[in-house]
């Protein structure tokens, strides 16, 4: 999947739906006691949906953001990107960017808007451009993840 694949219309739809999530936090006031720490996974770590292995990474990166559960970031050449589907669904985190969002296909089932990047995010998260991170809910009861440790 390359971005040149990707309708003009969604592209220009999630510009406009990323700058009304953007003006939803225009008055709004960073926590300093909001904290986001960014950890390499050491080891491999595997999303499995419907019996299909759909991301697979040994650069996996942890991240920990207060008063959130741990989220795992894909570096995309680890994903099976053909099974995603870019959507123009948009949001607005202060402290990370603007996400993208993409729906999971695999065997006749479909996850909306079940995976998400920050294409540019913000200086302090530069790390996790270019990976991609799953909302394993969205998927259903027919998802794992694994850990494995090195």
């Amino acid at each position: 999947m390359s971005e040149k694949s990707v309708d003009q219309s969604i592209t220009d739809q999630w510009a406009l739906n990323a700058e009304t999530q953007r003006t939803r936090f225009a008055d709004y006031t960073l926590d300093p006691a909001h904290t986001i720490t960014l950890n390499a996974h050491d080891g491999l770590v595997r999303v499995i949906w419907n019996g299909n292995v759909i991301a697979e990474s040994v650069n996996a990166i942890e991240l920990h953001e207060r008063k959130h559960d741990p989220v795992f970031y894909f570096p995309r050449d680890d994903i099976k990107l053909e099974r995603l589907t870019r959507t123009d669904h948009a949001t607005h985190c202060p402290y990370k960017g603007d996400a993208s969002y993409w729906s999971l296909n695999a065997d006749g089932s479909f996850a909306e808007n079940a995976v998400w990047a920050y294409d540019s995010p913000i200086e302090a998260m530069f790390a996790i451009t270019g990976f991609m991170a799953f909302y394993l809910d969205i998927m259903g009861k027919d998802f794992g993840l694994t850990l494995e440790t090195a």
